[in-house]
C-alpha cells in the first residue's frame, strides 16, 4: 500500500469522524491493532466504549474476539465472512451485536457499522451470518450500493434507491436505467483514482435521479476484489438540499436580488476580464455609470414597492439594448454600470449610450399609470481614460457627474469636459435651426416590395441632413435635439409635404401608383390639429390620401393609449392607411392593439436580422405574422438583407418586405432607375 503523509493522515481522520458521527446508526472505525479511531455516540452506547478511542477486542466477552476480527478483516470470499457477531462487555449486562466490516483502507483502517442482536429462541442459527449482513444492508439509513466499473447497480439498499427518486431497491434494479452518475466523464475519473486509492472518504458526486433532476451525493467508496469479479461498494448520504443551499448563497454574493443583474463583486470580475482580453484584441472596453434622474421623487412621492418595480423595469430595457457578451450590473439604489466589449471608438461607445438613453425616456406603464423618466450617463475607456478597473469605475462615476451638472438626459465621456459637450451641442442645434432655411434638408426614399412578386408597392420617406462643414449628419444624432427643442414640428410638416409633393409627381409625371409612407414623431402624433395639417398638405399637394401611409411607432402609440385610438380614428376616416412600425420592441397590449384602427404591422429589424441563426426570434417573426393575419392586417418585415431571410419570412405569408436585400435608401433622382429595373425583371 502507498503510504501517507501526516498530514494527509490528520486530514482523513478529520473527514472520517465527520463522517461517521454525522451517521444514525452506530458506526466506528478501527485501526489495525483494533484501536477505536473513531466511534459515534450510537456506536458508544451499544457497545460500552469511551468516545476517546481503546483496544476493541477488551470490550468483548469472547476469548478469541479478537482472532476472529483479525480473521473478518483477512477475509475477502463474500459478504457473510465480512459480518461477525460477538457477546460485547455492555455496562450492566452483555450484549449480542453483529458487526458489518468495510473494506481496509490505505493505512490499515476499516469502517465498521454496528447493530445488537435481539434475543432468539434456544437452538436459533446464530451463524447465519450472510442473512444478517443482508438486514443490515437492507435497513440502513445510509443508501448502501455496489455498482461494476461502468457505473451500472448490481445491488442497493431501499435508501439509495429512495434517495435517486425509486420508491424500493427493486424499482431501481427492474427499472433498466442506466448508471445514476450524472456525468459519464466524471465518473471515470473517480473510479480511476479508486482503482489506485482502493478507497476514498468524502467524495461530493452528481447523481441523476429517476426523472432526470440531479441529486448530490456524500460518498464514500470501496473498491472491491471478490477473486472473480471487481465491484464499487459506496454508502450514500443525500446532501443536495446543502448544495442547493450553497449554490443559492453563491447566487446572491454574486446577483443583485432586485433584478438579478450582476452585483459590484461580479462587475469586477467581469471587468478585469474584458480589460485582459481587450489589450490582447487592440480593442477599448467601455465603461458607463448610469443614475436615474430625480428617482428618489418616485420613492417618496408613491412608494417604494413601485420605485422597485420601475428599477427592474430599467434593468430588463437596458440589457435588451446591449449585446450578448456586454454586461450591465446594478451597484444599488438607482445606480447601474455597463461594461462595453470590443468597442472600436468613442463615435461606437457614444452610439450604445444614445440606445441606452434612449430605452429609459419610453413611458413606463406601472400600477395603470404611465410614468416618464431620463438617466444621466457617464463614459470611460480603457486605454485612454484609464487602465485598470478601479480607474475606469472611478472616472466614468466623475464623467456622470458632469453629465448631470449638464442639464441630465445626456452622456459624458471623461475624457470630454461637459463644457466641450455642451458647446458642440448648442452648435449643432443652431445649426439645426437654420438647415431648413438653407435647404439643407433632403429626402431619400427606401422602397417597400410584394414578397409575391417583388414588385414595389411603398416608398418609405426617410429624413437626411447634409451639413455644409459636417457633411451628412446621422438621423439619430439630430432627431432627438430636434424633438427636446420643438424644431421636429417644423421639420415633420416639411417631410410631409415634400413626400406628398414627391408622390403626387409619380402618379402625374411617370404613372406611379406608389404610396408614399411617412414616421411621424412623438410630438407630431401627439398635436390636436395633426388631422387638419394633413388635410391641408394633400389638398396642397393634390395627393389623394389613399396614397399617404402614416407610420407611428409601437412606444409611440402606446403612451397614451386612448388619445391613440382618438386621433388614429380620425386619420382613418379622411382615408389614410396607418401602420405600427417597430413592432416587438414596444409594450402593446393586445385588447388596445385590436382597438387601434390599422392595417399593417412592421416588425421590427431586430427580430429579422438573426431569424436564421436565433430560433426564439424566429419564433417571435412567425408568431407576429400568425396574429397579424387573425387580426386581418398586413404584415412588413423591415431589415432584410439576405436571401435566406426573405425566403424564411415568405414561407411563414409575410406580404412585404423592405431592406437593403432590395435596395438602399436612394435619393428621389435614383427612383427612376430602380423602378426601370423592376419594370424589366417583371417583363
Amino acid at each position: 500500500m502507498a503510504s501517507e503523509t501526516e498530514k494527509q493522515r490528520g486530514t482523513r481522520r478529520k473527514a472520517d469522524r465527520e463522517f461517521v458521527e454525522a451517521a444514525a446508526v452506530p458506526m466506528l472505525v478501527l485501526g489495525t491493532d483494533g484501536t477505536v479511531l473513531v466511534a459515534n455516540a450510537p456506536a458508544s452506547a451499544l457497545l460500552g466504549l469511551p468516545l476517546d478511542g481503546t483496544f476493541f477486542a477488551e470490550r468483548f466477552l469472547e476469548e478469541d474476539a479478537a482472532e476472529r476480527l483479525a480473521l473478518a478483516r483477512r477475509s475477502t470470499d463474500g459478504a457473510a465472512e465480512r459480518c461477525i457477531t460477538l457477546t460485547a462487555s455492555h455496562p450492566g449486562q452483555p450484549a449480542r451485536v453483529e458487526l458489518a466490516l468495510g473494506s481496509e483502507r490505505i493505512d490499515g483502517s476499516i469502517i465498521v457499522t454496528a447493530r445488537e442482536v435481539p434475543p432468539v429462541a434456544e437452538g436459533a442459527d446464530h451463524r447465519s451470518l450472510a442473512s444478517r449482513y443482508r438486514q443490515l444492508f437492507e435497513h440502513n439509513l445510509a443508501g448502501i450500493y455496489r455498482c461494476d466499473l461502468e457505473g451500472r447497480i448490481l445491488d442497493c439498499n431501499d435508501s439509495f434507491a429512495q434517495m435517486l427518486g425509486y420508491p424500493s431497491q427493486r424499482a431501481l434494479l427492474e427499472s433498466g436505467d442506466p448508471s445514476p452518475y450524472l456525468e459519464p466523464q466524471e465518473r471515470e475519473t473517480l473510479f480511476r483514482e479508486l482503482k489506485k486509492e482502493r478507497t476514498k472518504s468524502r467524495i461530493e458526486v452528481c447523481m441523476r435521479k429517476a426523472d432526470g433532476t440531479p441529486a448530490w451525493a456524500l460518498q464514500n467508496l470501496a473498491l472491491i476484489d471478490d477473486g472473480e469479479r471487481v465491484f464499487v461498494e459506496g454508502t450514500m448520504f443525500d446532501i443536495t438540499a446543502r448544495r442547493l443551499a450553497e449554490e443559492q448563497i453563491a447566487y446572491q454574493s454574486n446577483y443583485d436580488a432586485l433584478t438579478g443583474l450582476p452585483n459590484p463583486t461580479l462587475l469586477r470580475e467581469r471587468l478585469e476580464v474584458a480589460l485582459s482580453q481587450a489589450g490582447r484584441l487592440t480593442r477599448h472596453v467601455c465603461v458607463a455609470f448610469l443614475d436615474l434622474d430625480h428617482f428618489k421623487a418616485i420613492n417618496d412621492t408613491l412608494s417604494h414597492r413601485v420605485g422597485d418595480q420601475l428599477l427592474q423595469l430599467v434593468a430588463y430595457r437596458l440589457q435588451n439594448c446591449l449585446r450578448e457578451y456586454d454586461t450591465v450590473a446594478r451597484l444599488g439604489g438607482d445606480e447601474f454600470t455597463v461594461i462595453l466589449h470590443h468597442v472600436k471608438s468613442r463615435e461606437d461607445a457614444a452610439h450604445i449610450a444614445g440606445k441606452l438613453l434612449a430605452s429609459i425616456t419610453e413611458p413606463f406603464l406601472l400600477e395603470g399609470r404611465e410614468f416618464f423618466m431620463t438617466a444621466s450617463m457617464g463614459l470611460a475607456m480603457s486605454g485612454i481614460d484609464g487602465k485598470d478597473a478601479e480607474t475606469l469605475l472611478r472616472n466614468a462615476d466623475v464623467a456622470m457627474y458632469r453629465a448631470k451638472d449638464a442639464g441630465r438626459n445626456t452622456f459624458e465621456f471623461f475624457g470630454q469636459t461637459s463644457g466641450d459637450h455642451a458647446a458642440e451641442r448648442f452648435e449643432l442645434e443652431n445649426d439645426l435651426r437654420r438647415a431648413l432655411q438653407r435647404d439643407e434638408l433632403r429626402l431619400h426614399f427606401q422602397p417597400q416590395i410584394d414578397s409575391a412578386n417583388g414588385r414595389v408597392l411603398c416608398m418609405e420617406a426617410l429624413i437626411r441632413w447634409f451639413h455644409p462643414t459636417r457633411g451628412l449628419v446621422p438621423p439619430n444624432t439630430f432627431i432627438p435635439i430636434a424633438e427636446e427643442v420643438g424644431l421636429i414640428i417644423p421639420i415633420g410638416e416639411w417631410v410631409l409635404e415634400k413626400a406628398c409633393t414627391e408622390a403626387a409627381a409619380w402618379r402625374r409625371d411617370r404613372g406611379w401608383d406608389l404610396r408614399v409612407a411617412v414616421n411621424l414623431s412623438p410630438r407630431q402624433f401627439h398635436q390636436k390639429d395633426l388631422p387638419q395639417v394633413i388635410a391641408r398638405v394633400l389638398e396642397k399637394t393634390g395627393l389623394p390620401a389613399e396614397f399617404l401611409e402614416i407610420e407611428i411607432t409601437e412606444s409611440n402609440a402606446m403612451r397614451n393609449p386612448e388619445m391613440a385610438i382618438k386621433m388614429l380614428v380620425d386619420l382613418k376616416a379622411m382615408g389614410l392607411r396607418i401602420s405600427i412600425d417597430d413592432f416587438g420592441t414596444g409594450y402593446s397590449s393586445l385588447s388596445y392593439l385590436r382597438r387601434f384602427p390599422i392595417d399593417s404591422l412592421k416588425i421590427d429589424q431586430s427580430f429579422v436580422r438573426d431569424i436564421e441563426t436565433n430560433e426564439n426570434d424566429a419564433a417571435i417573426v412567425s408568431a407576429v405574422i400568425a396574429m397579424a393575419h387573425k387580426l386581418r392586417l398586413t404584415v412588413i418585415a423591415e431589415g432584410v438583407e439576405t436571401e435566406s431571410q426573405s425566403e424564411f419570412l415568405r414561407s411563414q405569408q409575410c406580404e412585404q418586405m423592405q431592406g437593403f436585400l432590395f435596395s438602399r435608401p436612394r435619393p428621389v433622382e435614383d427612383l427612376h432607375e430602380l423602378m426601370s429595373r423592376q419594370d424589366e425583371k417583371l417583363n
